[in-house]
């Protein structure tokens, strides 16, 4: 799956189209917006990520330049985040060796110039086992229904479940609640726009995302805190 902070220009719709970064140093704390995630894939780790922009509806990202400095902290550990770039997009992160529930990660921004941001945090969801569909299996896009499940469920917080490859336009879908089962019905994964690609067999990643907002520090411009449990399964797609 793409990640977070490489698809800023799908976020728009525009995939493909070059994002563009500048020196944090000469953009004051409240013209930033932050999106920040925490995220447990179920190896035990927890990686939190941070990136920052000129403004909410900009694809303009920000290097840490000068004195300003990005933080990973759980508990009594803090982390200095690690600078990552893919097509212009401009991202920091570090990782935990810990994915309890109810955990409280935060992200602080530092810096001399203007005021800090030190207190962006949240708390990461339960952990959960995808039970269904089994890895491997084959699903006709045409004529079969695509069962998922999984457990604990009925929980707080909510379920996203998204799925991508070559042979099919990314799907995603935000569910009602927690319900510990969801189905794709037939015909629901639409054919990808390169006619080379159409009436293939590909394979297909399905994501399930249990996500709980937490709180960006109001010093910036606005921005989105999400912890998140992530588990995937591989699964065969034909025609």
């Amino acid at each position: 799956m793409r990640s977070l902070f490489v698809v800023c220009c799908a976020v728009a719709g525009m995939w493909l189209l070059a994002c563009t970064n500048t020196e944090s140093e000469n953009v004051m704390t409240d013209g930033i917006h932050a999106d920040i995630t925490v995220t447990a894939t179920g190896n035990g780790q927890t990686e939190v990520g941070a990136s920052m922009r000129v403004g909410s509806a900009s694809n303009t990202y920000l290097n840490l330049s000068g004195a300003d400095q990005l933080f990973a902290i759980k508990g009594s550990e803090r982390k200095k985040m690690t600078e990552r770039q893919l097509l212009g997009a401009v991202w920091y992160t570090a990782t935990f060796d810990s994915d309890e529930a109810e955990t409280e990660f935060a992200v602080s921004f530092e810096r001399e110039v203007d005021a800090s941001a030190p207190n962006s945090h949240g708390t990461l969801p339960a952990a959960f086992s995808l039970t269904a569909p089994a890895a491997s299996a084959e699903f006709s896009r045409a004529n079969d229904t695509i069962t998922i499940t999984w457990e604990p469920s009925a929980g707080p917080d909510r379920i996203h479940v998204a799925a991508d490859g070559s042979c099919i336009k990314p799907y995603n879908d935000d569910l009602d609640g927690d319900p510990g089962t969801t189905t794709i019905n037939p015909n629901t994964f639409k054919e990808p726009d390169d006619e080379d690609l159409q009436g293939k067999d590909c394979k297909v990643t399905i994501e399930l995302r249990r996500t709980r907002s937490g709180d960006v520090d109001p010093a910036f411009e606005g921005g989105d805190f999400v912890a998140r449990q992530v588990r995937t399964v591989q699964i065969n797609s034909k025609p």
